[in-house]
């Protein structure tokens, strides 16, 4: 099945009958960053397409200085369509990905993150820590996320994002969040304590401590931001950047502070930055939301 942009991104991996066996009865463990990055390739070779049996258990903390990262499930066929993802559980056991950098992909690749894309998968107990910096000035349009570009009916939950972003003013357009775009995904006990930084002038934007866009009834509840967050974004919010298609935020708080930049074309909110359908219920925001920086004039 073929996926659209910003209906966004919808559900569905080529369909792909593996010819790898897969350890273990479908488990696989992940003790080293070589473990990690042959799990990766095995991935984007297509050997978990539609395996959701598929166990991936992390019993490590490890460190990616200097690995060249690859996104988990970003390949694409010769119509630009993604052709493998991740659809298996990755129990993360609490352990930490640390020194991670995205600053080389993004902008150059369509979802950057840990994993590019996910679908009907389950992440839990991930800590991903590092930064993106961006350098290129040539930026395509990005779904960025630290623990995935796009998730598709997905369920995520005890993950902390903790991926400094810093534009340097240069030119952005996408969605940022721990997880760029998310469709008919559930988020529960997930926490973003990270600093956002976008500066200068931007294109179609969408920002959130958890979820840049969720759609198609996104759930995200009992999760929080702690990071600063500095916007120069059409769509900015703590927790999601917009919300849409009957998504909801629950029982969540953010306490950085945000500061939007700009004049009058930014819409910024300590939960969510702008609603399109869905619900924000029994969350509150301890932060500061500074406007020295922010023009009512258009």
């Amino acid at each position: 099945m073929k996926k659209k942009i910003l209906s966004l991104l919808v559900t569905g991996c080529l369909l792909f009958v593996p010819t790898t066996a897969f350890a273990d009865d479908n488990k696989t463990v992940i003790k080293t960053v070589d473990d990690l990055l042959a799990f990766s390739k095995a991935v984007n070779n297509g050997d978990y397409d539609k395996n959701k049996d598929a166990v991936v258990v992390l019993e490590n903390d490890l460190d990616l200085t200097g690995v060249v990262w690859t996104p988990i499930g970003n390949v694409f066929d010769e119509n630009g369509y993604i052709e493998h993802c991740f659809s298996g559980k990755f129990y993360g056991n609490g352990h930490t990905i640390s020194n991670i950098d995205f600053t080389s992909i993004y902008g150059k690749d369509l979802l950057v993150g840990f994993f590019g894309d996910i679908e009907e998968a389950e992440v839990s107990g991930l800590t991903i820590e590092g930064n993106l910096d961006v350098t290129n000035t040539d930026n395509d349009y990005t779904f960025y996320g630290t623990i995935a570009g796009f998730a598709g009916d997905c369920t995520i939950t005890d993950c902390v994002s903790n991926v400094s972003f810093n534009n340097n003013g240069k030119y952005v357009y996408g969605l940022i969040g721990m997880v760029g775009q998310a469709d008919a995904t559930t988020f529960e006990y997930c926490e973003n304590t990270a600093d956002i930084t976008i500066s200068g002038d931007s294109g179609s934007l969408y920002v959130g401590g958890i979820v840049g866009y969720a759609q198609n009834g996104t759930e995200v509840r009992y999760c929080s931001s702690t990071g600063d967050m500095v916007y120069a974004a059409p769509d900015a919010g703590g927790i999601v950047g917009r919300l849409y298609g009957d998504s909801k935020v629950i029982n969540s708080y953010v306490t950085g502070k945000l500061t939007p930049v700009g004049n009058g074309t930014t819409d910024v909110g300590g939960i969510v930055g702008s609603v399109a359908g869905g619900s924000v219920s029994d969350c509150y925001f301890a932060g500061e939301i500074d406007l020295s920086q922010y023009s009512a004039k258009k």
